[in-house]
């Protein structure tokens, strides 16, 4: 396996976990501010992954949204938070994700 495939794999999973662990820190954030809150962590995804992803996460029921519009720009804007649900679920991944980093260490003893 190309490295390029293994990275692309690994990403998928490590992207959900991370927008939800970014939506537990931050309470709320529309698509643009979480698109470019995950690309400064490092984390380059575009709105072709980022928009799909979220709509699953609400489908789902991981994630709730709130439509707001600002005053001074006037453009609606749909802000995301971690449901009840999702709260639960990245709790179990972020042990899942711990796990994981144990066994990796393990193997250098």
């Amino acid at each position: 396996m190309e490295l390029s495939n293994w990275r692309s794999q690994l990403r998928k999973g490590f992207v959900e976990f991370s927008l939800l662990r970014l939506l537990r820190l931050h309470e709320r954030l529309y698509g643009l501010e979480i698109l470019e809150r995950l690309n400064l962590a490092g984390i380059e995804i575009g709105e072709g992954t980022l928009y799909p992803l979220l709509s699953r996460l609400v489908r789902d029921k991981l994630l709730l949204t709130q439509w707001e519009i600002k005053q001074a720009s006037g453009h609606p804007r749909k802000y995301y938070k971690i449901s009840a649900k999702g709260g639960e679920t990245l709790a179990r991944m972020s042990s899942e994700w711990e796990s994981l980093v144990r066994s990796i260490k393990d193997l250098e003893k």
